[in-house]
């Protein structure tokens, strides 16, 4: 079966427990367009929680978290120590912490559980005048 724009599209049923489930194999390589292609691949990729793809195309470390929370790890994260895993990943592939900014410092605080210095970070101040 043909969907739009020449991506070839095939459904699978499968049923369980009188529940049934359709999937769309959407065939990446069929899209001639190569800048449509690569751009597909990298969301696709993505959405299955490919680490690598979402540190190449993260801008920062709380990007990637974010992104390996939400993607990768959706139902597994739920004591602090599994979010400080993702942490030490990001830190691990190479994101650093901008140690001049206050609130870098005070999150990545958060991240690996020392309180402490979260409450010691310097906050600035805003003026409402």
């Amino acid at each position: 079966m043909h969907g739009n724009n020449g991506i070839q599209i095939s459904s699978i049923s499968l049923s369980n427990c009188n529940c049934a489930y359709y999937f769309r194999k959407v065939q990446v390589a069929s899209i001639r367009n190569e800048h449509a292609r690569n751009g597909l691949g990298i969301l696709l990729r993505i959405l299955r929680g490919d680490r690598n793809t979402i540190a190449e195309v993260s801008e920062s470390w709380q990007e990637y978290v974010a992104s390996m929370a939400f993607f990768s790890r959706p139902f597994t994260l739920s004591t602090c120590k599994d979010v400080q895993q993702l942490y030490e990943d990001a830190m691990d592939h190479g994101f650093n912490i901008d140690n001049t900014l206050s609130s870098e410092v005070a999150s990545s605080a958060l991240f690996i559980g020392d309180l402490p210095r979260v409450l010691s970070s310097p906050a600035k101040r805003v003026s409402h005048t």
